[in-house]
């Protein structure tokens, strides 16, 4: 049972979720879940979401870090946050790439790769433009 039950909540204005269903979690559908049993009368913010990507990486929407998965990763995010009603804000973790001594994997050697901007802070990600076209939309809906 998915449900946001947290002893602060009634204490706060405002309840934040950093999720990350369908990266940590492998089912982006625990989103949706998570959304329908909402019952806080109180705005919610997807705080932190996100997925390795590197930059240039080739490979389809199941190659995890691939640009193809990124793009993937977020339209499930955005479908699930368009579908639902509760939430006020959404939030990617992180705009840039950064140098990190805490992953020391294969993949990752030394970097947080959940950026939407490579490192270099120039190199944008496939992910960056999927996310953009939502802010945009969701702008033009009234939802900000």
């Amino acid at each position: 049972d998915l449900k946001i039950r947290d002893r602060l909540a009634d204490l706060v204005d405002i309840i934040g979720v950093n999720e990350y269903f369908g990266w940590y979690d492998s089912d982006p559908a625990d989103l949706t879940r998570l959304l329908d049993t909402y019952d806080h009368d109180k705005p919610l913010v997807i705080s932190e979401t996100g997925c390795d990507i590197k930059a240039g990486t080739a490979g389809d929407h199941l190659a995890p870090g691939s640009e193809a998965f990124g793009v993937k990763y977020f339209e499930q995010q955005i479908a699930a946050v368009r579908a639902s009603h509760v939430v006020s804000g959404f939030c990617p973790w992180l705009l840039y790439d950064f140098r990190t001594q805490r992953r020391q994997n294969r993949q990752q050697q030394g970097w947080n790769l959940k950026g939407l901007v490579a490192a270099d802070k120039k190199t944008r990600k496939a992910a960056f433009e999927t996310v953009r076209a939502f802010y945009q939309d969701w702008s033009d809906d009234g939802r900000t």
